[in-house]
């Protein structure tokens, strides 16, 4: 696929919002990925408008304040560094319960959904995927690639095989 490959994760309502609230995919310390420039989401059955750029990434990051030290011993640059510190800080003022925090978490720094390195699909793109028995299933429920071309051209998932 190139240099053009998206990462489209499954996310639940959790990951939405963090994107929204953060700009950010936080996930699994230490979760594997190809190296992609950007990420879509898969929720509630479609693949949503928003495929924002890969700022950076934190492989393993505790959320607690020895989360800072952590993220000042990445090898991020100075900008994407001062991003993950900022959004450590606000998951950890945020009222929202962290059934995690204290632990370790992987951080995917993201443009946010006003930023203009955020691309817009035309519309979410639903799922009618199937499985052998015609039963809905789902587009992907880990993790799936596809071309940005592709993606910014399909109606269906269906397009995207």
């Amino acid at each position: 696929m190139g240099e053009d490959e998206v990462l489209i994760v499954a996310a639940d309502r959790f990951a939405r919002d963090d994107y929204h609230m953060y700009g950010a995919y936080i996930c699994q310390p230490n979760r594997t990925f190809r190296d992609v420039r950007r990420m879509a989401f898969y929720s509630g059955g479609k693949i949503l408008r928003y495929i924002p750029r890969i700022k950076g990434i934190i492989e393993s990051v505790r959320l607690n304040g020895s989360g800072i030290e952590e993220i000042r011993k990445s090898d991020l640059d100075p900008a994407a560094r001062a991003e993950a510190e900022a959004l450590l800080n606000a998951i950890l003022r945020d009222k929202r319960l962290w059934t995690g925090r204290g632990n370790p978490s992987k951080f995917v720094l993201l443009s946010g959904p006003d930023d203009g390195e955020t691309i817009r699909l035309r519309h979410e793109i639903p799922n009618n995927k199937r499985d052998f028995r015609g039963r809905p299933t789902a587009f992907t429920q880990g993790a799936r690639y596809v071309s940005l071309a592709t993606l910014q051209r399909a109606n269906l998932t269906s397009e995207l095989e």
